[in-house]
């Protein structure tokens, strides 16, 4: 394994990380699954020259969607973020959670430890913890998930757990039955800085191209999410990564257009 910081093309430092293996190098990712859906993995973005960017971004303000910039792209896998009372009920009463590999969004990290969850139709084994623990029990998965584990998961923003289905997550310790599960909808990460740089602010929905990946694909409703720890990504989960043909580290294009 081996990793580092590089500069994306809109100037931000980014971490990568790369494993030796079979399928270009896509083994050994810190979720338990192919490189591919490493939500720290970045890729080469498109060449583009500083003069072209700065173009893109000098062209805002048009009626007609613009070529704002690049975005990398982050697969985001099932995953479950347990609170406090939750992780000592299935693995104990004050477990701490192990850090297997940090996570680009700042203060987050991938766990060692991994949960069941078990629906009205089905179960999931080996699904990843995501730390440190939350105020809130949230487990995050695709439409594909849901209909094998029986719910009706809503398509909401990290957080908003109001009338969400229930699932029962099994550990080594124990079981709890849990609300808060959901699709996220998909969404793009930064800081300050990149949100202005981009022309964008908190809460903003705007539009994403996925091109150059044999499934050309236009994502809307891409809501924008801005918070100093935040790094620039675009989130999506397996579904959706599917349908465009992408992997973590490939770069989207973000579309603007004037109000």
């Amino acid at each position: 394994m081996a990793g580092g910081l590089k500069t994306s093309p809109l100037g931000v430092t980014q971490t990568y990380r790369w494993s030796m293996g079979r399928n270009n190098g896509r083994l050994g990712s810190p979720w338990g699954m192919p490189y591919a859906l490493d939500p720290c993995a970045q890729r080469e973005p498109p060449m583009t020259e500083a003069k072209d960017m700065e173009a893109m971004l000098d062209s805002i303000g048009s009626s007609e969607p613009h070529e704002v910039g690049y975005i990398p792209v982050a697969v985001s896998a099932r995953h479950v973020h347990l609170s406090r009372a939750t992780i000592d009920r299935v693995f104990g009463k004050g477990y701490e959670l192990r850090t297997r590999s940090p996570l680009a969004q700042h203060g987050q990290f991938s766990a060692e430890e991994k949960v069941s969850l078990i629906g009205p139709g089905g179960r999931m084994d080996g699904v990843r913890l995501i730390g440190p623990p939350r105020e809130h029990d949230q487990v995050e998965i695709s439409r594909s998930d849901a209909i094998r584990l029986g719910v009706d998961a809503p398509i909401r923003q990290s957080g908003d757990l109001e009338h969400t289905p229930r699932i029962t997550v099994q550990g080594p310790r124990g079981s709890s039955a849990i609300d808060g599960v959901i699709c996220a909808l998909r969404h793009i990460h930064c800081n300050e800085q990149e949100a202005a740089r981009l022309g964008v602010v908190d809460g903003q929905i705007v539009r994403v191209k996925l091109a150059g990946h044999a499934r050309d694909v236009t994502f809307g409703d891409v809501v924008v999410r801005v918070a100093p720890p935040f790094s620039l990504q675009l989130h999506l989960d397996t579904d959706e990564a599917n349908a465009a043909g992408v992997v973590s580290g490939d770069y989207g294009t973000l579309l603007l257009s004037q109000s």
